[in-house]
């Protein structure tokens, strides 16, 4: 049984170089999730940045790890 989709999804496909690829789906490791997820959150991240969306749109919104003292 498939997970409960949140938001319809575009399936689309991107050309980058293999070298740039592999460098991504080392730093997705490092960061703990899928090429998929953090292509999201850099697209996200992008788009809040320029004001196009607000934080509180994001798929999945974003925790701080720890809090300043």
């Amino acid at each position: 049984m498939a997970r409960q989709k949140k938001e319809k999804t575009k399936v689309k496909s991107i050309r980058l170089p293999e070298s740039t690829w592999n460098l991504f789906a080392k730093e997705s490791f490092r960061e703990y999730r899928s090429t998929n997820r953090q292509l999201l959150k850099l697209i996200e991240d992008f788009l809040v940045d320029r004001g196009v969306m607000k934080n509180e749109d994001r798929i999945q919104p974003q925790k701080t790890k720890w809090k300043k003292p």
